[in-house]
């Protein structure tokens, strides 16, 4: 009862979790077993909207798979409300040899991906002002929810910071820099 586990928290789908854009910036893959036999779905793909994912009727969740890093460096960063951990806006990172995925949590109903500042970063400048640079008007793309802790232009503002600090911390972290 005390113990959850990374399947569970992912098949349940809350927008406001750190776990689904950390499987997308990651590039999970997720295997699902039926009926009809097992599947494979991208993170991409596997998260359908606020509490829901791509597990249908009588399907089961039998494997998260992370691919190996290579070298890659991973970084998350967020605004948490209160002590139990959910957040505001939250954004994962992973940077390696001419690969950046950023993932944004929490500013809509499933992980939505940075592509167009993971294009601007493709020439491997992470310098935090190159970052900066790629980040700007990230928030005007967005179209997250308001609520009792933030402003949708709260939010937008928190997901160009969040990402940059993701990305920052994940160029730093790569092997060999």
């Amino acid at each position: 009862r005390n113990r959850g586990t990374v399947g569970g928290n992912v098949c349940v789908a809350d927008p406001t979790n750190h776990l689904p854009p950390l499987l997308v910036a990651l590039d999970a893959t997720f295997t699902i077993v039926g009926q009809g036999g097992e599947r494979v779905v991208s993170a991409d793909e596997f998260f359908l909207g606020v509490y829901m994912t791509a597990v249908g009727e009588g399907e089961l969740l039998t494997r998260v798979s992370v691919p190996p890093s290579k070298g890659a460096g991973d970084g998350f960063a967020g605004l948490t409300i209160g002590r139990h951990g959910t957040y505001v806006v939250d954004a994962a990172a992973s940077v390696g040899d001419g690969r950046v995925r950023v993932a944004l949590g929490c500013v809509a109903a499933v992980p939505v991906r940075a592509t167009a500042m993971e294009e601007k970063l493709a020439g491997g400048d992470f310098s935090e002002d190159a970052v900066k640079q790629a980040a700007e008007g990230l928030g005007a793309t967005l179209d997250p929810p308001s609520d009792v802790h933030g402003s949708a232009d709260y939010r937008r503002h928190l997901a160009e910071t969040s990402a940059v600090r993701a990305v920052v911390q994940a160029a730093s972290r790569r092997k060999g820099t």
